[in-house]
């Protein structure tokens, strides 16, 4: 299994690499998959930049044709899917969602959960995530409050 996962690890970072048309330091990836759905996103650091470009920003950003780019992009999910299944071949709990660290040297970090998300939609999942990981702060007051709830029920379930 952990030679199968290597090659898996290794096109998902090529994949990604692929996506990517400008040098950059590090890319932060969110993936959920289940039985017949996969959703994954990304943001990367361009070198010598301190805000994350969005990947789905990439195509109009760099004069790229969709057709193209959702043929990576369409890659990258069955990428995820194929990891997903080779846990569950392999008798190992299927992880529900995972955050993937890249970094440009090529050092590659991945943190599974395996946390029902049936409660939050994946609009707030998002939020969250990006908060979490990125520092970002919703723009507009309703997320804001949302963050901040989320935030308040965190620290009371310590």
């Amino acid at each position: 299994m952990e030679a199968q996962l290597g090659k898996i690890y290794q096109q998902i970072g090529e994949t990604i690499v692929e996506m990517i048309p400008e040098e950059w330091e590090k890319v932060y990836l969110y993936a959920e998959v289940s039985e017949g759905f996969s959703y994954v996103y990304f943001y990367y650091y361009p070198v010598n930049h301190s805000s994350p470009v969005y990947f789905l920003d990439i195509p109009e950003k760099f004069h790229i044709s969709d057709t193209e780019f959702d043929e990576i992009k369409h890659q990258l999910f069955e990428e995820f899917v194929k990891l997903w299944e080779t846990f569950r071949e392999h008798n190992q709990e299927p992880w529900t969602n995972l955050t993937l660290f890249l970094d440009s040297s090529g050092k590659l970090k991945i943190h599974f959960d395996y946390e029902d998300l049936s409660h939050a939609s994946p609009r707030k999942r998002r939020i969250i995530w990006r908060y979490q990981y990125l520092g970002i702060v919703p723009e507009n007051q309703r997320d804001r409050s949302f963050i901040d709830e989320y935030l308040k029920q965190k620290k009371e379930d310590i």
